[in-house]
């Protein structure tokens, strides 16, 4: 017995060193630059109402791509440029249908490090408050922002990366000259540790429906909110170790 221990113990250890590592990601939240909306008027946004949003990627060698956010054909709503496929069915809704993947399809000849999007353009916010299979955001088990229902922070679903990538929200969305509550924010970025060439990331997030303009005056100083984020994501940080008890 000792003998076939010391047989396959190497080949044991050779077969887990050959294992990909696992994807692994994390989500940030930070204040930015303060928007406002009249309201939230649509918490069931389907891929086609997003129309406008702004697009950015950045390369590892520094060079950057861009679009706006259209129908693609095919079914798809998203931008398609530069050998950068960014999309999601027109139809699908980003909150509640079965499958309401966000799609990464680097079809370029370089390592793709980061993707921007920027709602504002497309009448669009990132919800990010709880959902059953993200952290909560910023607050928590509430529905947050009126008429915005429960939102979902990014999560990988699918596609054959392996790597690192972190979902930044910035840009908090207050309602009607209100301050903002923490779950809205106008941009949402993934940082990757490279996604190389002719692979593709899918991932869940969600998106609201709302009219974005600059912040009304007399609004308090960005410091509040920083504290409003700390606060709350430290009740994330509560919900996560419970979960994991």
């Amino acid at each position: 017995m000792k003998t076939f221990r010391r047989f396959i113990a190497p080949a044991a250890l050779l077969a887990l060193l050959s294992i990909p590592p696992a994807y692994a990601q994390s989500n940030n939240f930070g204040v930015g630059t303060l928007f406002d909306s009249p309201g939230v008027s649509g918490a069931d946004t389907i891929g086609e109402a997003m129309a406008g949003m702004a697009v950015q990627w950045i390369f590892a060698d520094g060079t950057t791509g861009s679009g706006v956010w259209a129908d693609i054909g095919g079914g798809g709503c998203g931008v398609n440029s530069g050998g950068v496929r960014v999309f999601v069915g027109c139809e699908q809704n980003t909150s509640f249908d079965d499958d309401p993947e966000w799609k990464i399809l680097n079809n370029s000849q370089k390592v793709l490090t980061s993707i921007r999007f920027n709602g504002a353009p497309g009448q669009t916010v990132f919800d990010c408050n709880w959902s059953a299979i993200a952290t909560a955001c910023a607050s928590g088990f509430s529905l947050g922002t009126a008429h915005s229902s429960f939102g979902v922070a990014h999560v990988k679903t699918g596609g054959t990366f392996v790597g690192f990538g972190t979902g930044s929200y910035t840009n908090l969305v207050g309602v009607a000259g209100a301050p903002p509550v923490g779950d809205l924010f106008e941009q949402f970025t993934l940082t990757f540790s490279g996604l190389p060439a002719g692979e593709n990331f899918f991932f869940k997030a969600d998106t609201d429906t709302a009219v974005l303009s600059a912040p009304v005056p007399g609004v308090p100083e960005p410091g509040t909110y920083a504290l409003l984020l700390a606060g709350l994501v430290g009740l994330s940080l509560v919900h996560r170790r419970r979960r994991q008890a």
